[in-house]
């Protein structure tokens, strides 16, 4: 309450000034902060602040008049009301945990970290596409730290979402999603055509994924092409990889005519099988007309 006094200090009960209060030291920001005087008194009924909790004093004016400033009080936290990203995601490879994993707090509306327990923080994928493994963590002294959190998907740009019932979710920083560990074949060009003997056109292609189909770029090992289904020898039947890809040079395959596929493995990593390739010779065999009986060769 703000009393309205005369130069004498007497109460003056006939004032109906309008009273304001402004933070003068601390900052944030007020609210419910205008009161009119009743008998010489301004009751305040809905005043209050937001901010960093810590020291504050009010500085209470009307017009006319020389303004009083409060005794100081001490702002704290109020009830939970969001979430605040600590500490950002990094390190991110595909189908790997983060190497930095996030942590998010709990806050009030003034951004003061709330000491609660037992809330339960989501991750999800804000845009991008892909999925999350241990999207979950829960909160110990406000504080969510994430333990595990793996993104599986294609490369690129990408940003998550932390939310929690009944709080104000949070978003965190752009990050890079980039390939991860090499676990697969992939054909990049496919084998379609082939005569019997000679060299296949186009002749395959085979790249190093990760689990997402991302290619990866390393250098070392060998792919070997055996026959999947169908018959035939297949000659030049290996190629090494570099930067991630391993193109065969003259590969072949022999044997009957028809329709073969091939299957492309290395060690440690899911293997990759061709489309059906057309297996046929290279000139067609002469044929052979039959005479008619009593006819006369001369």
């Amino acid at each position: 309450m703000v009393e309205i006094r005369d130069d004498a200090d007497n109460l003056v009960s006939t004032s109906i000034a309008t009273v304001t209060a402004s933070i003068s030291a601390g900052g944030g920001s007020a609210t419910g902060n205008t009161a009119v005087a009743v008998g010489g008194v301004a009751s305040f009924t809905a005043l209050s602040v937001t901010g960093a909790a810590g020291a504050r004093t009010f500085t209470f004016s009307t017009p006319g008049l020389p303004n009083v400033v409060s005794a100081t009080f001490t702002l704290s936290a109020g009830q939970a009301a969001a979430l605040r990203v600590r500490t950002q995601p990094g390190g991110a490879l595909s189908g790997q945990p983060f190497v930095t994993q996030p942590v998010v707090e709990v806050t009030d509306a003034g951004g003061n970290a709330m000491p609660s327990s037992d809330i339960v923080v989501t991750a999800t994928i804000m845009f991008g596409g892909g999925t999350l493994a241990s999207a979950t963590a829960t909160t110990v002294n406000a504080v969510a730290t994430f333990s595990g959190l793996t993104f599986s998907g294609t490369v690129g740009k990408r940003t998550l979402t932390f939310s929690a019932n009944g709080l104000t979710s949070t978003t965190s920083a752009s990050f890079s999603l980039g390939a991860g560990a090499p676990a697969r074949l992939l054909l990049a060009t496919q084998p379609l055509t082939g005569f019997l003997g000679y060299a296949l056109a186009p002749q395959p292609v085979v790249v190093v994924a990760d689990a997402a189909g991302n290619l990866t770029f390393g250098s070392g090992g060998t792919v070997t092409a055996t026959i999947a289904s169908g018959s035939g020898i297949i000659g030049n039947n290996t190629a090494t990889v570099f930067n991630g890809r391993a193109t065969f040079q003259s590969m072949s395959i022999a044997g009957p005519t028809g329709a073969v596929t091939v299957l492309f493995s290395a060690p440690n990593l899911l293997s990759a099988t061709s489309q059906p390739i057309n297996l046929r010779p290279l000139f067609a065999a002469p044929t052979r007309r039959a005479r008619r009986a009593g006819s006369v060769r001369r």
